[in-house]
């Protein structure tokens, strides 16, 4: 499980990291290089958590069950409703990376692997 400090940084401080590691995500330009960045940065527990939760949104926007989400993905019902909740309200960050995704055509191979 991951754990984070219970000393808590200051708001403006951690807007400003937030801001910085936002930017500096968003400036890679080499899906392969993202990849060193995630390597060094998350634990592999870490990596299938975020991966899981996307491709959650995914199957969900193809139309998959929860029942076959859950039983796809090895996630519990409660980790796709919320994902379904994100979604359900309108969530930028859901809506823009779908939109992005499912133009791809990567994208249809790998999510019909899991449908």
């Amino acid at each position: 499980m991951t754990r984070i400090s219970s000393k808590k940084l200051a708001p403006k401080a951690q807007n400003q990291m937030f801001f910085l590691f936002w930017k500096t995500l968003a400036g890679f330009k080499n899906a392969r290089d993202l990849e060193f960045l995630t390597n060094d940065l998350f634990s592999p527990v870490e990596k299938i958590m975020i991966a899981k939760r996307f491709m959650i949104a995914l199957l969900l926007h193809k139309g998959l069950s929860f029942r076959q989400i859950c039983k796809t993905l090895k996630v519990s019902p409660n980790t796709v409703n919320s994902i379904a909740r994100k979604i359900n309200k309108n969530s930028r960050g859901y809506g823009q990376i779908l939109g992005k995704t499912l133009k791809s055509p990567q994208a249809g191979k790998v999510i019909s692997t899991f449908s």
